[in-house]
């Protein structure tokens, strides 16, 4: 399994206890989602390893609890912990359809309901509370939120994400 065909789920945060149970941060927006996870990757020494879940119990604020299976040693477990997490893109929980993850949008026009076409996607970078795509506008790259509050729709089949961006925007990002 190769990086690019993953998406990146999280991490190990911490050991609990002394079994083998891990505690996974999940960089995620919907944690529920991942409740019937039953493989993910982990990255050690840069090659990505499979591990089967044993149990998995969602915590609050994005947290996991995590038994795997043939981890049952402190030893073990305290190996694991800071190893970023993994799974197929296959594996991605289905979204609805005005949902979208943002490795899907690589590449997708930028449409302002007051400026038209924009640029086509060529990076969505996730700060936390504030999401934001890097946009190739007229040959220089701009920043565009994509927040609730700017946010309009997404048309997959046609490629386009929808906006609506504060006046003077586009203007402000140029140099």
């Amino acid at each position: 399994m190769e990086k690019e065909q993953c998406f990146t789920l999280g991490y190990v945060s911490k050991l609990q206890g002394y079994k083998g149970k891990l505690i996974l941060r999940l960089d995620v927006d919907f944690p529920e989602n991942y409740k019937n996870l039953e493989l993910v990757y982990l990255e050690k020494n840069s090659k990505l390893i499979p591990f089967f879940v044993d149990t998995i119990d969602i915590l609050p604020k994005g947290y996991a609890r995590v038994k795997f299976e043939d981890i049952d040693r402190e030893e073990d477990a305290i190996a694991l912990v800071k190893s970023e997490l993994y799974i197929p893109l296959e594996h991605l929980p289905k979204l609805n359809d005005n949902q979208f993850y943002y490795h899907e949008i690589i590449g997708f026009r930028v449409e302002d309901e007051f400026l038209g076409d924009i640029g086509s996607v060529i990076e969505a970078i996730d700060f936390p509370g504030n999401p934001q795509l890097s946009v190739k506008y007229r040959e220089q790259e701009i920043i565009v939120p994509i927040s609730d509050p700017f946010y309009r729709g997404i048309d997959k089949k046609k490629k386009i994400l929808y906006v609506s961006l504060p006046e003077g925007l586009v203007d402000v990002n140029l140099n």
